[in-house]
């Protein structure tokens, strides 16, 4: 019983909608980055400003199941998802990208970038799942 409920629950629908928003991120990301030539720091942020408005609704409406949004209530979530997505992942894309092009020189650009890009990707989305579950289901 105890277990029907724990999948029952928030977390697996965000995972589930985490991993169609980690899709378009990091497909609009390499799209930037290596269709177009667009520098990491910029894939990044044009990636995360399109995902953070589909996502708004998806982790509202599915997710949490928080009923009316509200404009202070999507300014709050986009303010953790642009901060997590612009500040911290594009810290940790900028560092692993210096790093694994500076360790492993052989690696085509475009690995190196992707690689960054998962990492960064992970670590903003543990973050977020905390931050959206208090600003999605309070009163």
């Amino acid at each position: 019983m105890a277990r029907f409920r724990l999948l029952s629950g928030s977390l697996p629908r965000y995972l589930i909608t985490g991993a169609g928003m980690s899709a378009l991120d990091f497909g609009l990301f390499m799209l930037c980055s290596a269709a177009f030539g667009a520098p990491p720091a910029l894939a990044n942020t044009i990636s995360t400003i399109i995902t953070v408005v589909t996502s708004y609704q998806l982790n509202r409406r599915f997710v949490f199941r928080g009923g009316q949004g509200g404009f202070m209530r999507f300014l709050s979530f986009a303010g953790v998802t642009l901060f997590t997505g612009l500040i911290v992942q594009t810290g940790i894309v900028l560092l692993l990208t210096a790093l694994l092009s500076t360790t492993l020189p052989a690696l085509p650009e475009y690995l190196v970038h992707g690689a960054a890009k998962v990492v960064a990707m992970a670590v903003g989305a543990l973050c977020n799942y905390f931050c959206y579950k208090i600003i999605l289901t309070r009163k």
